[in-house]
C-alpha cells in the first residue's frame, strides 16, 4: 500500500486531502490524547479553585 506522500505525488489525492489525512493521524496519536486529557484536568482544577 502506497504511503500518503506517494499517493499525493502520484496524483491520487489532493494536497488538501493529504493534509487532512496527516491531521487525522495526529489526532489519533497518544501524545495528542494525553495532552488533551491533561488540559481538561487543568481546566477542571481551575474551575474548582474558582468555585471555592
Amino acid at each position: 500500500m502506497p504511503t500518503l506522500i506517494e499517493r499525493y505525488y502520484a496524483g491520487e489525492i489532493t494536497a488538501e486531502e493529504y493534509v487532512q489525512a496527516i491531521r487525522g493521524e495526529l489526532e489519533n496519536s497518544s501524545q495528542i490524547k494525553k495532552a488533551r486529557e491533561r488540559d481538561e484536568w487543568l481546566i477542571d482544577v481551575r474551575k474548582q479553585c474558582e468555585e471555592e
